[in-house]
């Protein structure tokens, strides 16, 4: 599916607050079990959500229907290490929400270091588009300071 940026565009008031509203419904999970079911009775994992990040996404072919993407983080039970997933739901015009995120990648902090370490190294675009993020980083909140 094809999702514009709708960065840049201008909500009007009703807009911004029905998206708030929805994003606080999103973040309302956070401390809810999370459980993942793998196919073909691989196994299943039990954990909490421990934190998310909820913005509103790009738009879909259909205006009605509209997207919010999130970055969660979660705790399961028996691993030692957090895991992070990058999802979305979908907000259907009857205000129902979809997580629409069950196939997406989720998987222990270390193997997104090595996935975006590696990206990095392999993939001139992957490259560009970190070193513009760490420059806007760096021009909107400084250099960190450790």
């Amino acid at each position: 599916m094809i999702r514009v940026p709708v960065e840049g565009d201008i909500m009007n008031g009703d807009e911004a607050i029905h998206d708030a509203e929805v994003i606080e419904r999103i973040l309302a999970q956070i401390g809810e079990n999370v459980a993942f079911t793998f196919p073909a009775g691989e196994g299943e994992m039990q954990g909490v959500l421990e934190d998310r990040f909820a913005m509103r996404g790009g738009n879909g072919p259909n205006p009605a229907i509209r997207f919010y993407d999130v970055i969660d983080r979660i705790v399961f039970d028996g691993q030692m290490e957090r895991w992070m997933r990058f999802g979305f739901y979908r907000e259907l015009p009857d205000g129902h929400l979809v997580f629409a995120a069950q196939n997406t990648l989720a998987a222990p902090e270390s193997e997104w270091d090595d996935l975006f370490k590696k990206a990095w190294q392999e993939k001139p675009w992957f490259r560009e588009f970190i070193e513009r993020l760490l420059r806007e980083f760096h021009r909107q909140y400084g250099p960190r300071a450790d």
